[in-house]
């Protein structure tokens, strides 16, 4: 249609004609081919069909074939469509077989399908996969749709100095030389079914190391990591660590009863326990180089094959499911000298666990981490062999703090796509916000759980706020989109702040709105209903609504479908005589939208900062009245607790109460954003009058937060952010006079407190150099 203001419409993603079963796939991988034959099964719904339509695009076609009929063929390559006619009309329900033998060739400029990672020297050429959105179909013809989740076989064969050979699923038979150079191995992907973008194919040379996870009633896996060859082997050991600790916190820490008070001290003794035993087989087993260096302690990880002759992927058939094989002869560290205590920690950990209702558990016997240089991701999920750019798989000596959090992200968030994503998918490329928002809120409790809830609300706080790159600079620009568009011309069009910041944000709302003991709750219902399915955005809101009671459809279609975000302007009045306080809310939305709503959190708080009264309500409706009776006269307002909703607020507060609350709030996004407002006022008065001072109270100010070590505690020096903007539009693309002011008012707090800095930054960096050698997470 040439009316189409889009290539891609919700409709385009209808009910698929037949129901795709089962692929059987054989990959006979050279440097510059791979020619790979297919077995895919499907049956055919209520409706016979006289032709199938597969997915191809930039494949070579040698032949097509079906069991069931004689077939023919025609390659419409600029549709990318292999479109086979049936001699005999297939009937409803039957299933059918469909071979095809096809090749495929790598590429180094495309990272989709098959293509080149970087290559270690000496070594043949590294080769994965990227099937997100539509790789799977420029390796094999297929239907490549989000709702064709099928089971898998697989069977590489490849050049016998590869290290490794890995696809989805568990080994079937061990690798194995099949001719002199060429090695086979075939994989069984049979336990979840699997989407067509969930595919994994890699061929490469790289250092592996193993670490078992035993789960607290004592079932095991394989965690691996699979990095360059030559990588530091104890910065692997740590990156194992950090991995181990995601995958037991998503076990102990979530699930329908997390917020459970009764059982949450059961949940934390257990993750006491699993340290403690953990600590103990590591002493049970020492590795080679065990010692403290600058990147920590205890070595743990295992070089793939390391003393055994064994390349990956070896002695991996006899591997055990999670909870499969428990109590078949003495586990890592037994009739050794802590064997008693080990033996004692494992009873305790499987009584205490069959008190709770945990979280997801992985269904498989390998859980794989793969670097990889050459990809548009950060990171992405593959059922079992999670691929993450190698610069942020493992900790290295001069990793930032920002890189070394965004390597505890991106684990966590990967691993509990195996869940939500994988298990649960969505229906189509509409519903990629849903995959994301959910794991992302999940990556936020974990991040919480490791650097603490006001460090972690505080970050995204800037995330939305920053100048130019800001959630909400993107969100109300040119390149605004809602959560879920009209339509979009290319899958990655949906990979923005977006759907990775404002749409958790809309989850985080839900939460509010329904509670968090709800809205775990709901998330259960919701994976139990869908499990090894598709599930769309309305059967997500059905389910939290009927596991809450809460109307969420009309606040959701608003939030999901419209652009930008709403700004609040807030006003107050307090009735002395009959203690009556009243907020006065008015919002406003883009010409022709409609009000959003949200929960609006806030608090009057006295001069000592001790809350007087905290409210939470829903707000719908352009304007709103809070009415609070029975109060005293509050010192200051603070608003938007935790920033309640996603959005701006605009409230008139004097210097006086910005100051006060900047000191005394006990919401550190209350704090933050009066200290945001009371600069912003500060910036734009030294721009409006060129050659001003900073003054004494943002100097006295400043130095103030510099010296809370509490606060520091709390936040970080995030906290003491200055942006090189402000809110007055007038000043926006002033860049260097908004960079003067900013250098302004450091040098003006620096030049008075000199040596106080200088001591303060000797007592950090003393600090930080004692604590070499000792990886600590600050909290969990």
């Amino acid at each position: 249609m040439n009316n189409r203001l889009y290539k891609y419409y919700p409709e385009d993603f209808g009910e698929l004609k037949v129901d795709v079963l089962h692929m059987d796939l054989t990959f006979d991988i050279y440097d510059d081919r791979t020619n790979v034959k297919s077995i895919l099964r499907v049956r055919t719904k209520d409706e016979p069909i006289e032709k199938l339509e597969l997915n191809c695009k930039d494949l070579e076609i040698r032949a097509v074939s079906c069991f069931q009929s004689e077939v023919s063929y025609r390659y419409r390559k600029d549709d990318a469509i292999l479109e086979i006619s049936f001699r005999d009309v297939i009937p409803p329900n039957t299933e059918i077989a469909v071979i095809t033998d096809t090749v495929c060739r790598p590429t180094k400029n495309i990272l989709e399908g098959l293509y080149y990672d970087e290559t270690p020297a000496g070594a043949p050429p590294q080769q994965i996969t990227q099937c997100q959105q539509w790789g799977f179909q420029r390796i094999v013809p297929c239907i490549d749709d989000m709702t064709a989740k099928c089971t898998y076989r697989t069977t590489i064969i490849a050049d016998s100095r590869y290290t490794n050979l890995i696809t989805n699923g568990d080994v079937a038979v061990e690798r194995h030389t099949v001719k002199p150079g060429r090695d086979k191995i075939v994989y069984d992907n049979s336990v979840t079914p699997m989407a067509t973008y969930l595919f994994f194919l890699g061929v490469g040379t790289y250092a592996t190391f193993k670490r078992e996870f035993e789960y607290p009633d004592g079932s095991t896996f394989m965690l691996e990591l699979l990095v360059p060859p030559d990588s530091d082997a104890r910065a692997a050991e740590k990156a194992l660590d950090v991995l181990h600790d995601c995958v037991m916190w998503v076990y102990v820490f979530t699930g329908p009863e997390q917020y459970d008070e009764d059982r949450l001290a059961i949940r934390q003794l257990m993750w006491d326990l699993v340290r403690r035993r953990e600590k103990l087989k590591i002493e049970a087993k020492p590795r080679p180089g065990q010692g403290e260096d600058n990147l920590g302690g205890e070595g743990k990880g295992e070089r793939a094959g390391e003393g055994q002759g064994e390349r990956a992927g070896e002695g991996q058939g006899q591997g055990k499911r999670a909870g499969e094989g428990q109590g078949q002869g003495k586990r890592a560290g037994e009739g050794q000298g802590q064997g008693e205590e080990l033996r004692k920690i494992r009873y305790e950990l499987a009584r205490l666990d069959r008190n709770i209702i945990p979280g997801y558990r992985y269904t498989g016997t390998v859980y794989r981490e793969i670097g990889m240089q050459n990809s548009d991701f950060g990171g992405m999920e593959n059922v079992g062999n999670t691929t993450i750019t190698t610069n942020r798989i493992m900790p290295f000596p001069q990793i930032t703090d920002p890189a070394f959090e965004y390597m505890i992200r991106v684990k966590v968030h990967e691993y509990y796509h195996n869940q939500n994503g994988s298990e649960v998918t969505g229906r189509s490329p509409f519903e990629i916000w849903l995959n994301e928002a959910v794991t992302v809120h999940i990556e936020e409790q974990y991040h919480a759980f490791l650097f603490g809830e006001d460090y972690q609300r505080l970050q995204r706080v800037l995330d939305l706020l920053a100048p130019a790159s800001g959630t909400f600079a993107l969100d109300s620009g040119a390149a605004s989109m809602p959560i879920i568009p009209d339509g979009f011309n290319d899958p990655n069009d949906l990979i923005t702040a977006v759907t990775y910041v404002k749409s958790p944000e809309y989850v985080r709302m839900v939460e509010s709105l329904t509670g968090k003991d709800t809205f775990v709750r709901g998330l259960d219902r919701y994976f139990k209903k869908f499990q090894h399915s598709n599930a769309s955005t309305q059967d997500w809101i059905e389910a939290m609504e009927e596991e809450s009671g809460v109307a969420l459809k009309e606040m959701s279609e608003t939030w999901l479908r419209q652009t930008k975000f709403p700004v609040v302007e807030v006003s107050a009045e307090y009735d002395k005589l009959t203690g009556k306080f009243t907020f006065f809310l008015k919002q406003h939305f883009p010409a022709g939208g409609k009000p959003w709503e949200f929960p609006f959190r806030a608090a009057l708080v006295d001069e000592s900062g001790k809350d007087i009264v905290e409210v939470l309500e829903r707000v719908s409706g352009e304007t709103a009245e809070i009415l609070i009776e029975n109060v005293g006269m509050p010192s200051f307002l603070s608003l938007n607790r935790g920033y309640s909703f996603y959005g701006k607020l605009v409230y008139r507060a004097s210097q006086e109460e910005l100051l006060m609350q900047v000191r005394k709030d006990s919401d550190i996004v209350g704090r933050f954003t009066a200290f945001y407002t009371f600069v912003d006022r500060e910036k734009l008065r030294l721009l409006r009058v060129p050659g001003s001072a900073p003054s004494e109270d943002f100097i006295e100010l400043y130095y103030r937060l510099l010296n809370d070590r509490q606060l520091l505690e709390r936040a970080g020096g995030q906290f003491l952010t200055i942006f090189e903007s402000v809110e007055d539009e007038e000043f926006a693309h002033h860049y260097q006079a908004l960079y003067d002011v900013k250098q302004k008012l450091l040098k003006a707090v620096a030049g008075k407190y000199r040596s106080s800095l200088i001591s303060a930054y000797n007592f950090f960096e003393n600090a930080s150099a004692r604590g070499t050698g000792h990886w600590k997470k600050p909290q969990g």
